[in-house]
């Protein structure tokens, strides 16, 4: 079988991830891949990475028609190239639409209407990003319509497909992997504890709350820290906001980290937190579970789908900064019902969101539209 991928993204960022750790399993399955990404202005270049055929066609920087614009590139692509494959793996939401007699598979990581209406509007680049979703967005509902089949990474992004009124398509939901040779429980670690998050630094994240939460953990527990690892656009007035509540001693900001870094700093960690207001399914909730590391998260999106309250992690609402400081406190100083939820959660990541696993319900798929 001889699959090409179609993605915004490659390694990097969540979606990147997704495809980077999907595609090597196939090839350990001796599934042939190629994936169609994202480059810059250069013209359309061709690389061979970890026995995978990589194509970064150009992009330019001009919203809201770099889409369309990529999109010409990308099929003048595929024209020479399509005869190779037996199927195309559509990655969504931003992606060209297609021109192919090939079945396709599409994975919704998020919906683009959803993921864009939870960034901050406060200045003229995320205004013009949310005006420029409306135009995008008929242009994902034409993917998702042309599709053969459709995953998605959590039953929240499946519902808002349905919202989209797509029909007479098969719909499931699939979920997210991790690696859990690379991601796993600490053994007799005796290093200092620590709260963290990881992840981007936007606005849908809910990292206002977080140094909220920590406001009130650090009145109670002054010796607490709170290790902020990533980068993004909402840095400088983070760190405004430890200062102004005080909490330069125990707030870190580790900055963006080599993946080499991350396993051993999750393993670390007494809680890892994830406050967001909008997510598909986010590959750090996995990655902390798998390292047997109990999550708080707000009641939202893929955490719903993974956490079971209370049995291997806690579920907050939304914007209130004093619940989650509380399910945060309680696993702090519980340390039976810390290594109790995080034995839980370990298990079920190996039951159910291992990339094995995830690889062989994707490839069960490629047969079922595809001559295979």
């Amino acid at each position: 079988m001889n699959i090409c991928m179609i993605t915004p993204e490659f390694k990097e960022g969540g979606i990147g991830n997704y495809v980077y750790q999907l595609s090597k399993k196939l090839v350990e399955k001796e599934i042939k891949v190629s994936i169609i990404t994202r480059g810059d202005r250069k013209p359309t270049n061709k690389a061979v990475i970890e026995n995978m055929n990589v194509y970064k066609v150009p992009i330019l920087p001009l919203n809201p028609f770099h889409i369309s614009i990529h999109e010409i590139f990308v099929n003048r692509l595929l024209k020479k190239i399509e005869s190779e494959f037996d199927l195309l793996h559509l990655h969504s939401p931003i992606l060209p639409n297609v021109s192919t007699n090939l079945p396709i598979y599409l994975t919704a990581h998020t919906t683009y209407m959803n993921d864009t209406y939870y960034n901050e509007h406060n200045n003229i680049h995320s205004i013009l990003d949310r005006l420029q979703s409306i135009f995008l967005k008929s242009k994902e509902i034409k993917s998702l319509k042309n599709s053969n089949m459709i995953s998605t990474v959590s039953s929240t992004i499946l519902q808002e497909i349905n919202n989209y009124g797509i029909k007479n398509k098969i719909i499931k939901v699939i979920g997210n992997g991790v690696d859990e040779k690379i991601y796993y429980p600490s053994i007799n670690n005796t290093q200092n504890k620590y709260i963290l998050y990881t992840g981007r630094l936007s606005e849908r994240k809910g990292l206002y709350d977080l140094l909220d939460s920590m406001y009130y953990i650090n009145r109670k527990h002054p010796k607490v820290k709170l290790y902020i690892s990533g980068k993004g656009p909402l840095l400088s007035t983070l760190k405004q906001k430890v200062n102004k509540l005080n909490l330069d001693l125990v707030v870190k900001f580790l900055g963006y980290l080599p993946f080499k870094i991350m396993p051993l700093l999750y393993r670390n960690a007494y809680v890892h937190v994830v406050p967001s207001y909008y997510e598909g399914l986010p590959t750090v909730l996995l990655e902390a579970m798998a390292s047997g590391v109990p999550v708080v998260a707000t009641s939202i999106g893929g955490s719903r789908d993974v956490i079971s309250n209370t049995v291997d992690g806690f579920l907050v609402p939304t914007k209130n900064p004093l619940e989650l400081a509380e399910a945060i406190i309680t696993l702090l100083f519980d340390s039976d019902l810390r290594d109790r939820m995080g034995k839980n959660a370990r298990t079920k990541i190996i039951n159910k969101y291992t990339w094995e696993k995830i690889t062989d319900n994707i490839v069960s798929d490629y047969k079922n539209i595809s001559k295979f």
